[in-house]
């Protein structure tokens, strides 16, 4: 829930006083895939409703805390095949 506030995953283990180690391991034990995996996941989740919702690329980027633009776009087309222009230029055709 707190996705924009998130700058590196540690600070999830330091608000739950754990180590990440522990809290990394605690949680691939229980949900079946890594903590990183997991965020990773949620976050592009939040991207694609945020396009949705009319922001642009950069905002977007900016929100989920990416180094920059470029960096956003490539993680994003890793993750759905397709660069995010291309996905909100399809959404917003349809």
């Amino acid at each position: 829930s707190n996705l924009f506030s998130i700058q590196r995953l540690t600070d999830i283990s330091d608000a739950l006083g754990y180590s990440y180690s522990y809290l990394s391991q605690t949680f691939s034990s229980t949900m079946g895939c890594s903590l990183d995996a997991y965020y990773q996941s949620k976050r592009f989740e939040k991207a694609q409703e945020l396009l949705r919702h009319g922001y642009t690329i950069t905002g977007v980027s900016d929100a989920l805390g990416f180094d920059s633009t470029q960096s956003f776009s490539r993680f994003f087309k890793k993750m759905y095949g397709a660069p995010p222009s291309k996905f909100k230029k399809e959404f917003l055709c349809d």
